[in-house]
């Protein structure tokens, strides 16, 4: 009786519609509505292991309406409750808002611990395993500017047009309140790639040309003035629809792209004939 009005008493095997293979159980249970739940369980009888009447539960404990999770889930040995949140709606970087949430959480209850483990954990654990990797591409791309100009001043010229651009995207998403994600790493690091490539053209024709004065830098970098904006203002145009789409994904992304260009540009029309002539004095 009171597995009646519990949890139900299994009488059969029905099909399952879905799936034929699969049978469901039957149960049979007393229809109790919510209001009345406890009195129909103080009411079941349960029946003696030595036989005689049935008692009513009511006579044997105290039926007590209590709350209690359904499971407990453990982490590393120590029991832990799920928070969840759909934050799809709201403006602003998933991760970042679940880095405030958990901030918040930690301040308001410092006796509770919380550890993000949705976005932001993997975001965390991308960005690491991205810069273990970025460290021995770093060399080998030094290596191989190297070898294809010829001259380590030269390379460290090239590079050094490239720090403007990495300023150039973290004032840009300090700017617009994006956040330094995973999105926005990548887009530095493709940001590298197309500011190198500039000043790699513009080195190699002065290499080239042999330019040593002031007039001979300065026409060499006039020549190369058109094709390099028209480089970077076609690559703006391309990332405008990423950065006005709104999207929280792709926007960090477009924005370093974005900022870095708009510096990256600039110096690398400035700076590198600046170091060209340092170079060559």
């Amino acid at each position: 009786a009171t597995l009646a009005v519990t949890g139900g008493i299994p009488v059969g095997l029905i099909p399952d519609e879905h799936d034929p293979s699969n049978r469901l159980p039957v149960l049979l249970k007393v229809a109790t509505d919510e209001t009345d739940a406890e009195d129909r369980i103080a009411e079941a009888y349960v029946h003696r292991q030595s036989g005689g009447n049935p008692v009513p539960l009511e006579d044997l404990a105290k039926v007590v309406r209590k709350s209690q999770p359904v499971a407990i889930s453990r982490w590393n040995g120590r029991p832990v409750a799920y928070l969840t949140a759909d934050v799809t709606d709201l403006r602003g970087d998933p991760v970042a808002l679940e880095q405030k949430l958990a901030r918040s959480l930690a301040e308001k209850f410092p006796e509770i611990e919380f550890e993000p483990i949705g976005d932001s954990a993997q975001s965390k654990e991308t960005k690491q395993k991205i810069f273990r990797h970025l460290i021995p591409v770093s060399i080998g791309i030094l290596l191989l500017l190297i070898w294809q100009t010829g001259s380590v001043r030269t390379t460290f010229s090239i590079l050094l047009t490239v720090a403007p651009a990495f300023l150039g995207a973290a004032v840009a998403l300090r700017i617009t309140g994006q956040p330094f994600g995973v999105m926005a790493l990548l887009g530095t690091v493709a940001l590298a790639g197309i500011v190198v490539n500039n000043a790699i053209v513009l080195a190699d024709r002065l290499r080239a040309e042999n330019a040593t004065s002031d007039s001979e830098i300065l026409e060499i970098a006039g020549e190369r003035l058109r094709p390099i904006f028209l480089s970077a203002s076609c690559a703006i145009l391309g990332l405008l629809p990423l950065l006005l789409s709104g999207n929280p994904l792709w926007k960090p992304f477009a924005t370093a792209m974005i900022g870095g260009l708009v510096i990256a540009t600039v110096s690398t029309l400035l700076t590198l004939p600046a170091l060209w002539k340092l170079r060559s004095a």
